[in-house]
């Protein structure tokens, strides 16, 4: 962390910004991927900062995805997360730029997306 006047998080308030368990910030916070320490009491106190960054750059992550299933390019070879679906539908839920129609046709593409996954991996499953 940069100074002591730097607002910190705890573990449980960091992984409630980032929309996160608890466990996986500890995770990002050993790996590097976020920012923190442990004060005195060996409590992590976790970086702001840090946490509003990895949630930005997670968003436009999403975001991206999203533009692929827009797009149509939704052959991903992997599932997105449970977290991750449920992020990016509540993008495009929030997402004030949308007229309703748009917002329905966005979240029918999710869920055909979703549906399409569940469907190959379960003929994967099948063939085994």
């Amino acid at each position: 962390m940069t100074s002591k006047s730097s607002k910190t998080y705890t573990i449980e308030e960091a992984a409630k910004v980032a929309l996160v368990c608890h466990l996986y910030m500890r995770k990002l916070v050993k790996s590097g991927r976020v920012q923190g320490s442990k004060d005195s009491y060996g409590r992590w106190m976790i970086d702001a900062e840090s946490v509003h960054a990895y949630v930005s750059a997670r968003e436009s992550k999403d975001a991206a995805r999203i533009e692929r299933i827009k797009a149509g390019e939704s052959n991903h070879p992997t599932r997105p997360t449970v977290s991750t679906y449920n992020r990016m539908v509540r993008v495009v839920r929030e997402d004030t730029t949308l007229t309703p129609e748009q917002r329905t046709v966005f979240l029918a593409a999710l869920e055909r997306y979703n549906a399409a996954w569940e469907k190959q991996y379960n003929d994967r499953q099948a063939a085994k």
